[in-house]
């Protein structure tokens, strides 16, 4: 029964050509758009998730009010993390992590800039699952100027292969400008792509002096804590609360002369925090992490319009289906005269259905193995063509066949074997008010999601178009930035020097950030008053950076060799200055405190537009 089902499933497919082509090219296009988006979610849901303790693993980060501007980041002092695995109990271990950038790397001809570089404690293989193809785990990043290379660096300096050839364990590499020599103690697997830090080597925590800095209100790396089972966060963080208060009051105390109940009373705050480390890529708590996080509002969103899809395939095949509904109106007045019940019937169009799915999802899914590169490069992934051959995919594209499979054949299924055999045999095909009802409410659905996703594009296309034109208060058209240049020392004049006398160069200057990552930050006093302390983002620049970036003066001059005195003069923008409630430069000061806690004095000489330096 089964089998002439399926002859005649088959028969009617080839015989409407026309219409067997426009169902499959719908239902595979759908099909496969809803699968990448779905591989795109589930990416974004599997985030550090590969962890073996993951759901145990908290990241600390810091949360304070500076003269009642919040501030909330990724970046910890160096001792808290001792200070949690001694004084919190609850505690299993702690860990801290940094990330190096543009680090020069040498080995014999072979010399590259490392875009990331972890510099990561000691026990950070046992906090970690990363898993080592060379190298002891328990007793590995314990000595200043060590390194662990990833596979793909190790094959990159040394041509390795696990197993085959010999081992970089133990070879000398020179790192950065001053060329300090690190010693190779491991190899590691590369990290996933789904972990919210990536890294392509990792230096020992020790070859950081900072590492060692004992200052609880200096906040430059990150750290970890790993809870014991079944104790609450809740707790942890009361518990940390009372150690940051113990510790960062003094510093308070010492820096501003009041107490830390004093300065919280004045409306100011101090403390960290604790969040899921599982939340950190799409419930990210701060601003500021080792890298940029995704956004849970893009996952519902993207969820929502690959639902969307497949119901606009299934009522473009259901509107088609019964569209054609005379053509086989005769084939069922037939089947039901000779016996056929109505629930064989169902089967048999739902079996059309479910065939046609079958070979739209093996085109879609042919179609997502060719899109799939293009679509990493798109979305910023690195999913591998491979995962389409997993089981749990395998079986999520067999439901996913089906349920499209019954969905889009559901109704003309129902509604083609709902006619009356006489009236059907006598050439009367009726189609009832209720049937049409349906038909009409399906278009009309389909064709609002339509405009509903369209609408959308729009949106987002002019959003991106907002971007790209807006005048940002500087001249980003033209302007090339040369990364790394630091790593130069005192030969970075030179090279300004020479970069000016290539044709086509109009401007160069040397900053320690451009637009829009101003990450340095630092509180200034107005003329001294430390109890009037204002947050600002800083950027160092010689004199030529106005005139590099085509930022305007509102008032006063810029940095001028003219001027020895502007060693020690600082320009600050329009909101910089009604924010400190001046009416110009003439005349102030703004001091900022140095490692410690000395106030150096600057000359304010002029005031800058506003442009955007951040986001």
């Amino acid at each position: 029964m089964f089998t002439n089902y399926l002859k005649v499933a088959i028969r009617n497919l080839f015989r409407q050509k026309f219409y067997t082509f426009i169902n499959i090219f719908g239902l595979t296009i759908g099909i496969a758009v809803s699968l990448l988006i779905a591989f795109y979610v589930f990416d974004e849901l599997s985030y550090d998730r590969f962890h073996e303790d993951a759901d145990r693993i908290h990241q600390i980060y810091l949360k304070a009010k500076i003269q009642g501007k919040p501030i909330e980041g990724g970046h910890t002092c160096a001792p808290i993390a001792a200070g949690c695995r001694e004084e919190i109990p609850g505690v299993e271990d702690a860990t801290r992590i940094s990330l190096w950038w543009d680090l020069v790397m040498r080995y014999e001809e072979n010399i590259y800039t490392e875009k990331k570089v972890l510099v990561a404690d000691s026990n950070f293989f046992q906090f970690f699952t990363f898993d080592l193809i060379e190298g002891d785990k328990n007793n590995i990043l314990t000595e200043p100027n060590q390194i662990i290379l990833t596979e793909s660096t190790a094959k990159k300096y040394f041509n390795y292969t696990p197993g085959n050839g010999p081992s970089p364990v133990g070879k000398m590499m020179l790192m950065g400008n001053e060329k300090t020599n690190c010693a190779v103690v491991g190899v590691m697997q590369d990290p996933p792509s789904n972990s919210h830090f990536t890294f392509s080597m990792v230096l020992s925590m020790e070859t950081w002096d900072y590492s060692r800095n004992t200052a609880w209100a200096s906040n430059s790396l990150f750290s970890y804590i790993k809870i014991n089972p079944g104790v609450k966060p809740e707790e942890i963080q009361q518990r940390m609360t009372l150690m940051s208060d113990k510790h960062v009051g003094p510093e308070i105390e010492k820096f501003t002369g009041m107490t830390l109940d004093q300065w919280r009373k004045a409306g100011d705050d101090y403390g960290y925090f604790i969040q899921p480390m599982t939340d950190i890529h799409l419930h990210s708590k701060v601003d500021t992490n080792i890298e940029t996080p995704g956004k849970i509002a893009y996952v519902y969103l993207l969820s929502i319009v690959s639902i969307f899809i497949i119901i606009i395939a299934c009522i473009n095949f259901m509107n088609l289906s019964t569209a054609r509904a005379a053509g086989r109106a005769k084939e069922v007045g037939i089947r039901k005269t000779v016996g056929a019940v109505k629930g064989k019937l169902v089967f048999q169009f739902l079996s059309e259905s479910v065939i046609l799915s079958a070979i739209s999802t093996i085109l879609a899914i042919g179609l997502i193995y060719i899109l799939l590169p293009y679509f990493n490069q798109l979305a910023g992934k690195s999913i591998s063509p491979e995962v389409l051959f997993t089981w749990p995919v395998i079986l999520a594209i067999l439901m996913l066949l089906i349920l499209v499979g019954i969905l889009a054949g559901s109704y003309p299924a129902f509604y083609l074997t709902s006619f009356q055999p006489t009236e059907v045999l006598k050439g009367k095909v009726r189609q009832g008010s209720g049937g049409s009802w349906v038909r009409n409410s399906l278009v009309v659905f389909q064709f609002s999601i339509s405009v509903f996703l369209i609408v959308c594009t729009l949106v987002i296309y002019k959003q991106l178009k907002l971007i790209q034109e807006k005048n940002l208060g500087y001249d980003k058209e033209n302007v090339l930035i040369v990364e790394n240049a630091g790593t130069l020392g005192d030969s970075k004049e030179t090279f300004k020097k020479k970069v000016l006398e290539l044709a086509g160069v109009k401007a160069a200057s040397i900053a320690n950030f451009v637009p829009p990552h101003v990450y340095n930050n630092s509180v200034c006093f107005p003329n001294g008053n430390q109890e009037e302390g204002i947050l600002f983002h800083m950027i160092y620049a010689d004199n030529d950076y106005l005139k590099t970036l085509g930022v305007n003066m509102a008032s006063g001059r810029y940095f001028s060799d003219e001027f020895p005195s502007d060693s020690l003069a600082v320009i600050i923008n329009n909101t910089g200055l009604k924010t400190l409630g001046w009416k110009d430069e003439e005349g102030n000061q703004l001091a900022q405190p140095d490692d410690k806690a000395a106030l150096t004095h600057y000359n304010v000489v002029g005031i800058v537009e506003d442009f955007n330096f951040s986001s």
